[in-house]
């Protein structure tokens, strides 16, 4: 039912969207005569912004196509285990001919990265994915990195560290009942 209404909304708006997108170019050309009117600008604005909220997006690519596992290249292919009408289960499967390297990937945990739902794509977590592919060293490089900050300078608080590293959060405390 929800997707039903989302798809509804969406056909909806897909006329509104290119309406507000000529309209704001008719309001911001040099040529136009409305161009040089004293608000202009902020009909362009707002037309252009309400021109990008209804707009559809196209989803981009992982484009993870290998890793490297202690110094091996290794091919990635991503599947689709599971499809709905909302998101998509993707597996990450890494093939390899090195036995030393498939041993170790084989024994190394499964992990399941979840994307927020914030309104961004999922794509914008494929640098996590790729360290997560790579394997636990690929991992605590990452987070070690994250936990110095982007810029390798700078540390976090400590107050942070305990969400980016495992072990380093304060032991957990059962809630007191109110008396």
């Amino acid at each position: 039912m929800l997707y039903q209404l989302y798809e509804t909304q969406r056909a909806l708006l897909s006329p509104f969207s290119e309406f507000a997108s000529a309209t704001a170019k008719l309001y911001s050309h040099p040529l136009s005569p409305f161009a040089h009117t004293p608000l202009s600008h902020r009909m362009s604005a707002g037309l252009d912004l309400m021109h990008r909220l209804a707009k559809e997006y196209e989803k981009p690519e992982f484009e993870i196509t290998s890793v490297e596992v202690d110094g091996v290249e290794v091919a990635v292919q991503e599947l689709v285990a599971e499809e709905k009408p909302f998101c998509k289960l993707l597996r990450f499967k890494r093939y390899t001919d090195d036995s030393a390297v498939l041993s170790k990937m084989k024994a190394q945990p499964t992990v399941l990265v979840v994307a927020p739902l914030s309104g961004h794509h999922c794509t914008l977590l494929r640098d996590t994915v790729q360290a997560t592919a790579q394997g636990p060293q690929g991992l605590h490089h990452r987070l070690d990195r994250r936990a110095h900050g982007a810029d390798g300078r700078r540390p976090l608080p400590p107050r942070r560290l305990h969400l980016l590293r495992p072990g380093l959060h304060p032991p957990c405390r059962r809630a007191q009942p109110a008396t």
